[in-house]
């Protein structure tokens, strides 16, 4: 039997090619050789991070590629500047405010990152608030034409007879606008009319043109008047009287007496 001798060689692949801005890095190009690709600073790989030889002779897969790192716009900056407009990998971009803004952040810069993102997001320009002008009133420790920063409070103070609305809360500046605007309002009545002696008040509330309404005790007649008003802060006229009731004489019984007990009469009848 005839012998035919034949040739085996060893499987090896092709030099792995280094990508632009980047290369690929590897020890040997044998059967199951592996080739690692990596890209320079400032660029990303896209596609398999390691390719394998094959028995076939290729390095198995598609060979990647190095792109670019860019973070894209960070934002827009109302009411201020950005400076610097490049968006690539290592830059660093510097945010300031317009005169009478207030930065609200927590960094004037921020820098595109490896991942293709920005270290610190884009502050806020908060814009001032204009003083208020408050009827019967007036803002305290400012000038009528100033400008109040975002975030501060004011206080109001109230001509006489006027007082404060019923308010919670401060009234801060946020971003131009006010949370609410102080109201003076009438003063109201800060205590009960004065009850007049053997008689009573019945005053449901005591804001400004409340009425309350005086009354006697039993055996006694009300001598003034019946109302008072709060205005500003006070109530109207004088505290009436109340004084004790007293009947006319009866006159007097023939062949009688009337007994006086009290506030009551009675009557004695004697037969003739």
């Amino acid at each position: 039997m005839l012998t035919i001798p034949y040739l085996i060689s060893a499987v090896e692949c092709p030099q792995p090619r280094d990508v632009p801005s980047g290369r690929a890095v590897y020890t040997t190009t044998t059967y199951q050789s592996v080739a690692r690709y990596e890209c320079l600073n400032g660029y990303r790989l896209v596609g398999p991070e390691i390719r394998v030889c094959e028995a076939n002779k290729q390095w198995e897969g598609d060979e990647p590629y190095c792109e670019e790192i860019k973070c894209g716009s960070p934002g827009i900056l109302h009411n201020g500047y950005v400076k610097g407009t490049s968006t690539r990998f290592g830059t660093v971009i510097y945010f300031s405010c317009l005169d009478n803004m207030t930065f609200v952040g927590g960094s004037a810069s921020t820098t595109c990152q490896k991942d293709g993102t920005w270290s610190h997001p884009v502050p806020k320009c908060m814009a001032p608030c204009e003083v208020p002008s408050i009827e019967h009133g007036r803002v305290t420790n400012y000038n009528p034409d100033a400008r109040v920063a975002h975030d501060k409070h004011i206080t109001v103070d109230c001509i006489a007879q006027y007082e404060l609305r019923y308010n919670t809360t401060p009234a801060t500046c946020n971003n131009g606008s006010w949370t609410h605007i102080p109201t003076c309002i009438p003063a109201r009545c800060k205590t009960l009319p004065r009850r007049p002696r053997h008689g009573m008040v019945i005053a449901p509330k005591t804001d400004h043109g409340m009425k309350a309404l005086f009354r006697c005790k039993d055996g006694y007649k009300l001598s003034g008047p019946n109302i008072t008003e709060c205005s500003f802060g006070r109530w109207t006229g004088e505290t009436p009287i109340c004084n004790e009731t007293y009947c006319p004489f009866p006159g007097k019984l023939e062949n009688g007496r009337i007994l006086l007990v009290g506030h009551m009469g009675m009557y004695d009848y004697r037969p003739m």
